[in-house]
């Protein structure tokens, strides 16, 4: 017997609150505002163009996603660089998520995506997701601990909802491409474990995929340098956050990773797949499959979405019982497929995990 269920968790009216755009002569004060901290001020002979390196220590598509890109429409509504719908009114940067809190606590590196002057740095505020919080705290500080970088030329970066307390770098600090500067957390305005990074140019905001702040699908100038550009292939959904339990699972518990294991005590007589996905479209179609190591398959599901608009994250769950006995000893693959019919054809995001049952 296989049970299925589905959590759609919506965005909210979640705001990065990134709207303070200094010009180029006030570059100098932009923490004032922004990390509450005084700025150094100090020039820099850096190139007039930037080429940005992996701003956060992981592997794009396998350990951490980009569920948010620059909106670029002006108004009410919502386009990505490619006019796609990865992104939310307003949102000001490109976020990149990791799957869980327990991922979060083992430390997932935030890394100087150019060389630059540290302006300041703010290191004091909790992991909390901001919907257990009174939002008025927030006011100013929708950023959470973080730190902002200016490269020269009217060019800066801004890092958001960093770890408390992982903060590695000071105010008036050069730091060069690849250096640490704190880990991903859930520090200020933020309900997940990511990193929001903003560019800047002049005090305006630019998208690094095109080089533009507005005006989806006009091909501009990818900012990322060769390297990056290679592992940030555009993804309008994805699998992450895949796992295994043996009673009714939550999201709750999926977003604190406490399904994120590989090994399970038995006997088992309910095997539970839990998997995230975000950019869920409506009549997409979950194949959920579970097989033996030696790739026999036990049983396979396929559910269709039942939502009325796009989510930006969704929960789902399904189980495997075997109605004759427990579940055995042995190693077992999961793999989870999701497919989407579009006037281009047909989507296609995967993912997979193993799960030993001793």
């Amino acid at each position: 017997m296989i049970f299925s269920s589905i959590d759609s968790h919506p965005r909210g009216d979640h705001k990065d609150a990134m709207t303070f755009h200094p010009t180029a002569t006030a570059v100098t004060g932009i923490l004032s505002v922004w990390l509450g901290l005084a700025a150094s001020g100090q020039a820099q002979p850096l190139a007039p163009t930037l080429a940005l390196s992996l701003p956060i220590d992981c592997e794009p598509g396998l350990t951490c996603w980009i569920p948010n890109f620059v909106d670029m429409d002006p108004g009410p509504g919502v386009q990505d660089y490619t006019c796609g719908s990865n992104a939310y009114n307003a949102h000001k940067g490109t976020d990149f998520a990791i799957a869980n809190l327990r991922v979060m606590r083992k430390g997932v590196d935030v890394l100087a995506a150019a060389q630059g002057i540290v302006k300041g740095i703010r290191n004091n505020m909790p992991d909390v997701n901001f919907r257990w919080l009174d939002r008025t705290r927030l006011r100013g500080k929708e950023c959470g601990n973080g730190t902002v970088i200016d490269h020269g030329n009217g060019w800066e970066t801004q890092y958001c909802h960093l770890r408390e307390g992982s903060v590695a770098v000071q105010k008036g600090q050069l730091v060069a491409p690849g250096d640490k500067l704190g880990l991903v957390g859930l520090s200020g305005l933020t309900e997940f474990p990511h990193l929001h990074l903003t560019l800047r140019h002049r005090g305006a905001v630019v998208d690094p995929f095109n080089g533009r702040g507005e005006e989806c699908g006009v091909r501009g100038t990818n900012l990322w340098a060769s390297d990056a550009q290679q592992q940030l292939s555009y993804q309008p959904s994805a699998v992450y956050n895949i796992g295994f339990a043996t009673s009714k699972p939550n999201p709750h518990k999926a977003r604190l990773g406490l399904y994120d294991t590989d090994r399970i005590a038995g006997p088992v007589e309910t095997l539970f797949v839990t998997m995230e996905m975000f950019g869920a479209e409506p009549n997409d179609q979950i194949v959920v499959q579970l097989s033996t190591s030696d790739g026999h398959i036990i049983a396979q599901r396929r559910i269709t979405i039942t939502v009325n608009r796009r989510k930006a994250r969704l929960f789902h769950a399904t189980g495997f019982r075997d109605k004759k006995q427990s579940w055995s000893r042995g190693t077992f693959k999961a793999d989870v497929e999701i497919f989407r019919k579009s006037d281009a054809g047909t989507w296609s995001f995967k993912g997979t995990r193993k799960v030993t049952i001793n």
